[in-house]
């Protein structure tokens, strides 16, 4: 039955996964805020909620627009099982935060094989990274990540191999001005 739903692409797959990220969602979230029933627990809570459902529909759109799998909606699928099997991934704001970002930065990343704007994609991806590890802080290891590609895609051109790191200084002193403003 399951692959007779995810077998072609169609929206509705994408419903149902998003109704299945919604129960666990709810399942997880509710000790946290059915005992204080506070506004500012409720707008954390809805906020994540629509993060969390802005990721699937990103991740969604990134495989289908680069191919990645043929005309079906496996990874879709996977990709809420995932929520399934660790449901504690969604208490913590900061990991979806970062994660998301993550996501942005693997999607320059996978567009990199068409050899088209490479330094603006390079610099992206890294700067993406940068980002989401400001948020949390192991994310700076996707870095390894950007890295590989640069090897991978573009052997011969080593004048690239400094992009990810300008982005990487660039976040740095935004970070740092950003401190200096609100301080």
């Amino acid at each position: 039955m399951i692959t007779s739903i995810f077998s072609k692409s169609k929206p509705i797959n994408f419903v149902i996964v998003a109704i299945a990220i919604s129960i666990v969602f709810i399942i997880v979230n509710y000790p946290i805020v059915a005992p204080e029933f506070q506004a500012n627990v409720i707008l954390k809570t809805f906020f994540k909620y629509t993060l969390v459902l802005f990721f699937v529909f990103v991740f969604d759109f990134i495989i289908s627009k680069n191919f990645l799998s043929k005309k079906n909606s496996y990874a879709l699928m996977t990709f809420g099982l995932l929520f399934f099997m660790f449901p504690k991934s969604l208490l913590f704001s900061d990991v979806i935060v970062a994660n998301l970002f993550i996501l942005f930065s693997l999607r320059r990343l996978i567009s990199l094989h068409s050899k088209i704007s490479i330094k603006k994609k390079l610099f992206d991806a890294a700067f993406w990274i940068g980002v989401a590890s400001l948020f949390y802080f192991w994310s700076i290891l996707f870095f390894i990540a950007v890295l590989a590609a640069l090897i991978y895609f573009y052997q011969n051109d080593f004048k690239n191999i400094i992009i990810p790191f300008v982005a990487l200084i660039t976040v740095a002193i935004l970070y740092v001005v950003f401190n200096i403003i609100t301080t």
